[in-house]
């Protein structure tokens, strides 16, 4: 009994922080969503945001190189702060050739604008630096348009993010899991307060049966008394 109660309480407290722990995570990313004002914001809670590759632009033989359909973790930056970037630094920006958010890695850095560069050779090639024969593609990105730096990735769950942060995927796994959790949760808070108020009626119960018959024993006993009284006048 005592091993069954253990393990009893064992899956309760991890179904606990399971609970609490997905809750937590589907919150962070929604305030992370509401965050998108518009296709130059990046979902993102407190300047750490996250995206999903869409493209194979970045797909190479260096080690923050990455594929499409995985998801990038990013640090968001303001324009003030992009004289930090250094060539080799794999940036997110608003790519103007495309109207949508781009990320590359850093080539070259002037006073004014960066040069970015996707890794896979075979890529279009909009601007050619001189003496370049690669056939990789080059972009000129103002700091206005530079918004974070590269800091993770994490492989093949792009395509996943990028399903639930269309209105369709974000209500059948984000807020159908919600409403589903917290009914069940009702249910679970609900049975307990209600076993709660079965022991203390139960407890009630007993306490008031306990105090009936006290109660009746005093009377019996009272009336014995007054028996006695009566039998000890009619003797006398």
């Amino acid at each position: 009994m005592n091993k069954n109660s253990t393990l009893r309480k064992s899956l309760n407290i991890a179904g606990n922080v399971l609970f609490y722990g997905l809750i937590v995570l589907l919150l962070l990313f929604s305030i992370a969503n509401l965050t998108v004002k518009s296709d130059k914001d990046i979902a993102n809670v407190f300047g750490r945001g996250f995206l999903p590759v869409l493209s194979d632009s970045m797909e190479g033989d260096n080690s923050d190189s990455f594929n499409k359909g995985d998801l990038l973790f990013v640090r968001t930056i303001k324009e003030s702060q992009v004289d930090n970037l250094e060539i080799g630094d794999v940036v997110t920006f608003y790519d103007l050739s495309i109207a949508a958010l781009n990320t590359h890695r850093v080539v070259e850095v002037t006073d004014s604008y960066i040069v970015t560069q996707g890794d896979k050779a075979n890529a279009i090639n909009p601007y050619v630096i001189a003496g370049d024969n690669t056939g990789k593609d080059y972009q000129i990105v103002t700091y206005d348009n530079v918004k974070a730096v590269h800091t993770g990735t994490w492989s093949g769950v792009g395509s996943a993010v990028n399903y639930l942060q269309t209105p369709v995927g974000f209500a059948l796994f984000i807020i159908l899991p919600v409403v589903i959790l917290l009914a069940y949760q009702g249910f679970v808070l609900t049975k307990a307060l209600l076993a709660v108020n079965k022991e203390k009626l139960e407890a009630k119960y007993a306490e008031d049966k306990e105090q009936s018959l006290k109660d009746l024993e005093a009377e019996k006993e009272k009336i014995r008394k007054e028996l006695l009284e009566e039998l000890k006048k009619e003797q006398k």
